[in-house]
C-alpha cells in the first residue's frame, strides 16, 4: 500500500470510529456538557467525536511539536509546551543504593505505571531479562508491593517509588508500558526508551514514541524477558535513538512549560479570542 493509500485508509477509520463514538459511548458524555453548559449559560457547542472537549480558543499540550504526527488539520489554538518537571526537593533523601547509579556502565529504569499495575506484565520479565548484565535496573511498581516480585537480580533494586526528575539524569534508558506522562518525563530528560503497551491510551503514545524515534515500541502488554533484552540494548547500541531523543528534547529547552502554560492562560483571559501559535517552539 502507497504511503498516499495509508493515509486515506487512516482518515476513513479513525471517521467511522468517530462517528461510532458519537452514537455510542459519546453520547451520555455529550448529553452531560450540554447540560453543565446550559447550567452556566453557555451555548452548546458542535459535538466532534472524541473532541468535543477542546477548547476553541486554546489547548496547552504537554508534550514537545515532535512527538505529534504531522496534521494538516492542526487547530492553531494548540500549543506544545513540554513536560513539566517536578523539581527535587531540598531534603531529598537518596535511598541506600544511589551510587550504584555513578558506579554502573549503564542504568535502566523501568516502571509499571499507574493504571495498568500488574508487576508480571512488564516489571517481572525485565527483570529476568536484564539480570546477569552489565547494567543497573531500577525498577518501580507504582501501587504494588515490591515483595510480590520476590528478591530481585543483583544488579537490580525494586521500589515502589522513586522521584524521576531525581533519577532520570542518571538513566540511560527507560522501560515503561507507554503511560503519557512517564513518556513525556523521560523525552524532558532526553532519555531514549522501550515501550510496551496497548490498554488505555497507551496504544496510541507507544506509536508516537515509535514514530518519532525516541524509542523501541514493543506493540504488546506483555513482552518476553528476551523481547525486552534485544530491545534494551539496541537502544543503549544505536545513538539515533538518543539523537532523536535529544531532539524532541531541545524543542522547550530553556523554557518552562508550566509557566508557558500560565502565560497561555492569561493571555486568553486579557484578549478573550483565540491564541494562535506563533514562533518555532510551538
Amino acid at each position: 500500500m502507497s504511503a498516499g493509500s495509508a493515509a486515506r485508509a487512516g482518515h476513513l477509520r479513525n471517521t467511522t470510529l468517530n462517528a461510532i463514538g458519537r452514537a455510542t459511548f459519546m453520547a451520555p458524555v455529550a448529553k452531560a456538557a450540554r447540560e453543565v453548559r446550559a447550567g452556566l449559560g453557555l451555548p452548546p457547542v458542535p459535538i466532534r467525536g472524541l473532541e468535543f472537549g477542546l477548547s476553541r480558543y486554546l489547548h496547552v499540550q504537554l508534550c514537545p511539536r515532535g512527538f505529534e504526527y504531522p496534521r494538516s488539520d492542526l487547530p492553531p489554538y494548540v500549543h506544545f509546551v513540554g513536560a513539566p518537571v517536578p523539581p527535587v526537593p531540598a531534603k531529598f533523601e537518596q535511598p541506600s543504593w544511589w551510587p550504584r547509579l555513578s558506579e554502573s556502565a549503564h542504568v535502566v529504569l523501568v516502571t509499571q505505571g499507574t493504571i495498568a499495575t500488574d508487576p508480571a506484565e512488564l516489571l517481572a520479565p525485565c527483570l529476568e531479562g536484564l539480570a546477569g548484565r552489565d547494567l543497573f535496573v531500577v525498577a518501580t511498581t507504582g501501587a504494588a508491593d515490591p515483595a510480590v516480585l520476590g528478591d530481585p537480580p543483583p544488579n537490580a533494586v525494586v521500589e515502589r517509588f522513586v522521584l524521576y526528575s531525581a533519577l532520570l539524569p542518571y538513566v540511560d534508558v527507560m522501560v515503561s508500558n507507554g503511560g503519557f506522562g512517564s513518556v513525556q518525563l523521560a523525552i524532558a530528560h532526553g532519555v531514549p526508551m522501550v515501550v510496551a503497551g496497548i490498554s488505555e491510551d497507551k496504544r496510541e503514545v507507544t506509536a508516537h514514541v515509535g514514530w518519532s524515534g525516541a524509542g523501541i515500541n514493543l506493540r504488546a502488554d506483555h513482552p518476553s524477558p528476551k523481547v525486552i533484552a534485544g530491545a534494551v540494548q539496541r537502544v543503549l547500541n544505536e545513538p539515533g535513538f538518543r539523537d532523536h531523543t535529544l531532539a524532541l528534547q531541545a524543542q522547550t529547552a530553556g523554557t518552562s512549560p508550566a509557566k508557558s502554560a500560565a502565560d497561555l492562560l492569561e493571555r486568553l483571559a486579557v484578549t478573550g479570542n483565540e491564541l494562535p501559535r506563533t514562533g518555532s517552539r510551538q
